[in-house]
């Protein structure tokens, strides 16, 4: 299937915009970090579960980035994670 041109950019036109603050996005995904970022109580945030590691993050990117900078890991895998 081919699209022309016209069609593609209105695909480029759709954006998201949280209710709260009125960021516009055009992907849902970053749109969905911005809202657990920025309007989203996550309390004491998310834990690494790494053995000897204390990072706590605000959001589930921040852990996921950290895990993979620091720990070189992209899943978790066993046998290093508190129980």
């Amino acid at each position: 299937m081919r699209f022309d041109d016209e069609d593609t950019e209105c695909e480029k036109a759709v954006t998201w915009s949280c209710l709260r603050c009125g960021k516009k996005m055009k992907d849902r995904r970053d749109m969905a970090r911005h809202i657990e970022a920025k309007h989203v109580d996550t309390g004491d945030g998310f834990e690494c579960r790494v053995l000897d590691c204390e990072y706590r993050a605000k959001t589930r990117l921040t852990l996921a980035n950290h895990m993979r900078n620091a720990h070189k890991m992209r899943r978790v895998e066993e046998g290093i994670l508190k129980s």
